[in-house]
């Protein structure tokens, strides 16, 4: 877990039930001060060279009885101390600290049976995994985060919960209880006890466990899985304690770009920098990253593509209008079992304003579908949109718009002059694929035709349709 690097509220049981490899109800036999070869690597940068040492707390544990995984009658669980200097040259100084920290270590929960929670490695101990000996927290001295975090009074990660009355229970039922929090904590356990210590029962931590085993079963015994899950539940506690603060995590992200221009026009930039300047030493995404995947959804996202690494481009010429879509990403260890929270999915919201050039009055999606033997589009099938415009003060709307017999018919109603203007048809690339003069057009009430002896168009083309002053 090792959130005492940078706190975003205390772990939830559901996420410690995710990362644990063993969970276990024990009785504490002994702690001895000790020390361990340690590696710090921290956004893949090497702090620590192997032959530094750490502080230890060896916690030797009687098992009786295991709720998840398995192992012996007896395991050793550890305890290291994150130190200000990142380690030291020697164990024996190491163990110095250790015995610091044994001395004044709280010895409140020694006597009571506990349910501890334990990894069978970590990154930075280079003598993990081993049998029987396993991870259990950590104790800080740095950056202000100084304090224990492992047992139950951790504002960090609980990983020792201690049974709720003092006192041994070899034989306990499944009644018996366990502290979730400290006694005089403002939260509530399980049962949801008012005024009394948080705590849950033996049973019901089975059944926890239990949940969460169903749901690691999804992965078919897969540990990149299991690692999702523990992932899903850790970002959701996360996004739950910064979210409060919306100027912080909600970020609203504005750009504005001419109509009709190409796809594949940069709307959106996670990283403010140019693409072409896109480097190593700007620590962002490489092409040899597996960074996993960009997704764009919202009310337009139809209209954009998520690009690698961290843009998002149209997908078509727009017409002038205001867009909007929200932007993600999603590390490859994330999708696998769909880790990402909602509000993580919309904490890049993107709005696009899009303009169009001096002399337009009317600019509208023309997507071309089979009408009959005619290729064309109207205003109810969502094809040709919008519609409505204004002309020489007449209010009018697109009824209709297709190719043929050699003709392109357009549908006005009310019926409306466009002599002095032109219809250009753009294509993806971003040009006028066909332009035409609303004064050539042979008028019949609504109704402009004008003959065009090839297809102009094919069903299924995305254009954009620019009626503009000529």
């Amino acid at each position: 877990m090792g959130g005492y690097l940078d706190y975003v509220g205390p772990t939830s049981l559901k996420e410690r039930i995710a990362w644990a490899d063993v969970i276990a109800r024990v009785r504490l036999q002994s702690v001895a001060a000790g020390s361990e070869r340690w590696k710090m690597v921290y956004h893949d940068s090497h702090i620590a060279d192997p032959s530094k040492n750490i502080g230890t707390l060896e916690h030797r544990f009687e098992v009786l009885e295991y709720l998840k995984g398995s192992g012996g009658g007896e395991i050793m669980a550890v305890v290291f101390e994150f130190t200000g200097d990142f380690g030291y040259d020697t164990a024996e100084r190491a163990a110095a600290d250790g015995n610091a920290l044994l001395a004044g270590r709280n010895t409140q929960w020694d006597d009571r049976d506990a349910i501890v929670f334990l990894r069978t490695d970590h990154p930075w101990m280079l003598d993990l995994p081993r049998a029987g000996r396993y991870w259990l927290g950590a104790v800080s001295t740095h950056l202000g985060y100084a304090g224990d975090h492992y047992t139950v009074a951790s504002p960090w990660d609980k990983n020792w919960l201690p049974s709720a009355s003092s006192g041994g229970a070899s034989g306990a039922s499944d009644g018996q209880r366990f502290l979730l929090d400290v006694p005089g904590s403002a939260s509530t356990g399980a049962s949801g006890q008012s005024g009394r210590p948080p705590t849950i029962t033996l049973a019901e931590m089975k059944a926890e466990v239990a949940a969460i085993e169903r749901e690691a079963a999804a992965g078919g015994g897969s540990e990149a899985y299991r690692d999702c899950l523990y992932e899903k539940y850790k970002w959701r506690r996360e996004v739950d304690y910064i979210k409060g603060d919306g100027e912080y995590f909600y970020k609203r992200h504005d750009s504005a770009i001419g109509s009709g221009l190409a796809a594949g026009t940069l709307v959106y930039a996670q990283y403010p920098l140019e693409r072409n300047e896109w480097n190593e030493q700007t620590a962002i995404p490489t092409p040899d990253w597996d960074w996993g995947e960009y997704r764009i959804v919202g009310r337009d996202h139809d209209l954009f593509v998520p690009q690698w690494p961290g843009v998002a481009d149209t997908a078509r010429p727009l017409p002038a209008g205001e867009y909007q879509f929200y932007y993600s990403t999603w590390g490859r260890e994330h999708i696998i079992c769909g880790a990402q929270p909602e509000e993580e999915q919309k904490r890049h919201e993107v709005f696009v304003a899009v303009t169009a050039p001096t002399g337009s009055i009317h600019e509208a999606f023309f997507d071309p579908a089979a009408i009959g033997a005619a290729v064309g589009a109207d205003g109810t099938n969502g094809a040709l949109k919008p519609t409505a415009f204004s002309v020489g003060g007449v209010s009018t709307a697109l009824q209709g718009l297709k190719w043929e017999s050699g003709t392109v018919t357009l549908e006005l109603s009310p019926a409306a002059s466009l002599s002095g203007h032109a219809l250009d048809f753009i294509s993806l690339d971003g040009s006028v694929s066909l332009s035409l003069d609303g004064g050539a057009a042979t008028v019949s009430g609504g109704t402009l035709t004008w003959s065009v002896a090839d297809q102009p168009w094919q069903a299924g083309d995305l254009l954009m349709l620019r009626i503009r002053q000529a």
